[in-house]
């Protein structure tokens, strides 16, 4: 949803993440679409929500981004739970294919921080 990185705390994560979006060809903004799949009743669209309701609008922008893709690359950690956990599950109870880079990444942070 627009603005959903001005609850972040890291300048530099809001400034790699508004990044990434000026490379996009598009940006769906989840809660704006028609689709009531994929907006919560009585929620204006933008970021003027509680907490909670954050929670909630980030779970429909990954089913959407799931229900509009053919395979997954997560980054999890085994055994956590979340918004990534949740997203897993759905994916594959889609029969979406699911490849997990977790350990490709712990050990290149490993390389890098030695």
């Amino acid at each position: 949803f627009r603005g959903q990185e001005s609850k972040w705390i890291s300048s530099n994560d809001v400034a790699r993440y508004l990044k990434l979006l000026s490379y996009a060809d598009k940006v769906v903004y989840v809660d704006e679409l028609e689709d009531s799949r994929y907006r919560i009743p009585n929620m204006p669209p933008g970021n003027k929500v509680s907490k909670q309701d954050i929670s909630k609008k980030l779970q429909l922008r990954n089913i959407y981004m799931l229900d509009n893709c053919t395979e997954v690359l997560a980054l999890w950690q085994p055994g956590s739970r979340g918004g990534t956990y949740n997203a897993i599950q759905y994916a594959e109870s889609k029969g979406l294919k699911v490849t997990n880079l977790w350990e490709e990444f712990l050990d290149e942070y490993n390389r890098r921080t030695k």
